[in-house]
């Protein structure tokens, strides 16, 4: 049977639109940035400092988290039984108990690899033919969800073809990549089969620990960016409030914008000696650090639980992570700087040395000031 395996990795949920200012030099600005030219030189030295974990918010759940669990959960099973409802079957489909061995792996695109998961499974018999079925179904998209795409598969016999296809409803704060799947099995010469499955991931509201093992670093508007963060794993951030947000409560009054290189540049591979050095910097007013730290407080914190630990947050496939990375300080009024740490590629994951979100709101904000 074709199989779709998912890799796990948090998406931003938001997308800012956010208006623009005209910079020094005709550069494009964020409003309330300035731009400064990044360079090893022109940094100062890395101080970086190994942290530890846990941390409280990420620690089994209390009663309120608990409840929140169950609530998704129960969301994830009511959007289940919507989707069911959406199938559109053949005249003359009749409900049955008999699975075809060729539909009987899972569903027909295969399974979400997390714990925190709903199916629920129909079959069905109709009075077609293999092909007849799977130009109906074909010709019969259930209303109001988006193709997923399609799956085929065969062997030795005409019992073994399948084909498959998957539908995809809107997600959630609760819910993530709602899908429909169908499938239809050969069974005879004028009978198939038809396996229907309604597959949601329901969220748990912990966020995931930024607990990586090795070096980190803090970084304060007053000092400046360091010139390289190479061999460094994120942030760390004294003070309180940074357990169940990205940000803490309140207004910065200024923001620092480090920019580091990946292996990758605008006229393509970057020598070594390059990677995750300072490539930028930009110094933001009280109105630019509001609009960014509104970026980050958008960012989804919220995970899927996986079995052993595993990755991060709503199934979604990843693209290459090339190293680049942010670091960003927020100043903020009787506190100590608040950085968070930002991948620019791959997973975007953001953290800030308690707590991890991703999405690419932020690395998509960064990359417009230089």
């Amino acid at each position: 049977m074709p199989d779709r395996t998912r890799t796990s990795c948090l998406k931003a949920l938001v997308v800012a639109a956010l208006c623009l200012a005209v910079g020094p030099a005709g550069l494009t600005l964020p409003d309330g940035a300035a731009a400064q030219a990044g360079s090893p030189a022109g940094g100062r030295t890395a101080t970086a400092t190994t942290t530890t974990t846990p941390h409280p918010a990420t620690s089994a759940p209390g009663s309120a988290v608990a409840a929140a669990m169950a609530r998704n959960r129960q969301a994830a099973v009511d959007e289940a039984h919507r989707l069911l409802l959406l199938a559109k079957l053949p005249p003359g489909a009749t409900k049955t108990a008999s699975v075809p061995s060729a539909l009987a792996g899972g569903p027909v695109l295969g399974t979400p690899g997390v714990s925190s998961l709903v199916v629920q499974t129909q079959y069905w018999r109709v009075p077609m033919s293999f092909d007849q079925a799977q130009a109906w179904l074909e010709a019969h998209p259930p209303q109001g969800l988006k193709s997923a795409g399609s799956s085929s598969g065969g062997g030795a016999s005409p019992s073994d073809m399948t084909t498959g296809y998957g539908y995809t409803a809107p997600s959630t704060a609760q819910l993530q990549s709602p899908e429909l799947e169908l499938g239809v099995a050969y069974v005879g010469p004028s009978v198939s089969a038809i396996r229907v499955d309604a597959v949601v991931i329901w969220t748990d509201p912990r966020p995931w620990p930024d607990n990586a093992a090795g070096k980190r670093i803090h970084v304060t508007v007053a000092e400046g960016c360091p010139a390289s963060v190479a061999g460094l794993v994120g942030v760390s951030n004294p003070g309180a409030g940074l357990t169940a947000s990205l940000l803490p409560v309140g207004s910065p009054t200024t923001a620092l914008v480090c920019r580091y290189n990946g292996s990758d540049g605008p006229s393509g591979s970057l020598p070594a000696s390059q990677w995750q050095k300072l490539a930028h910097q930009a110094r933001l007013t009280a109105t630019g650090a509001g609009e960014l730290a509104r970026v980050v407080a958008a960012i989804s914190i919220s995970r899927t639980i996986v079995p052993g630990g595993g990755a991060f947050g709503p199934a979604a496939l990843c693209p290459m992570d090339d190293g680049a990375v942010a670091v960003v300080a927020f100043s903020y009024p009787g506190r100590p700087d608040v950085d968070v740490w930002a991948q620019l590629s791959g997973c975007a994951v953001v953290g800030n040395g308690y707590i991890l979100g991703a999405g690419s709101g932020i690395a998509a904000r960064v990359k417009l000031y230089g």
